[in-house]
């Protein structure tokens, strides 16, 4: 679980935004008067159920984050931040799985080039013609566009060899 679904789990959305809006409750979701325009009838909704809120008279519309976003003038560090406070979330804890997340991008990162070395031999000479020939093939059903083998991966054009072949048909 990260910080913002963990602040979304302790923090109720409409005890966050009521602090901002008086609400009402109206069936399975809460009314209140826009925050955002002056208005006489209710046209701001929350949604518990859904964790949403939307303003029709203003058409803005968002989760918590957004909205505490909108009101306070904060970006979105700034707001998980006071979000994290009030819901009494430790932010230091994720930040230390940033590194650990590196690590794990950066693990996968090694393996598809590796995977990718292995399949460029395989094409360009050590599985020979057969080879060759069926990594096109399926790189034709794929759609591939490209020319020859390039550096990152396996590469066909086959869009210049379908034009090859519609020009020598006419």
């Amino acid at each position: 679980m990260d910080a913002v679904d963990e602040i979304k789990q302790r923090l109720a959305i409409e005890d966050v935004i009521g602090e901002y809006v008086q609400l009402k409750r109206a069936g399975r979701n809460w009314k209140g008067l826009s925050p955002f325009t002056a208005e006489k009838s209710p046209s701001f909704i929350v949604s518990p159920e859904k964790q949403i809120w939307h303003d029709f008279s203003s058409g803005k519309g968002g989760n918590m984050f957004s909205f505490v976003m909108e009101m306070e003038g904060l970006d979105f560090k700034g707001a998980l931040e006071l979000l994290a406070r009030k819901a009494g979330v430790d932010l230091s804890q994720y930040r230390q799985g940033d590194k650990t997340r590196g690590k794990q991008k950066e693990r996968a990162h090694e393996a598809l080039e590796q995977a990718t070395k292995f399949y460029q031999v395989r094409v360009t000479g050590g599985g020979g013609k057969c080879a060759r020939v069926a990594a096109f093939r399926c790189a034709e059903r794929a759609g591939a566009e490209c020319d020859g083998l390039q550096g990152v991966g396996v590469r066909v054009s086959v869009r210049r060899q379908r034009r090859e072949q519609h020009r020598s048909a006419v």
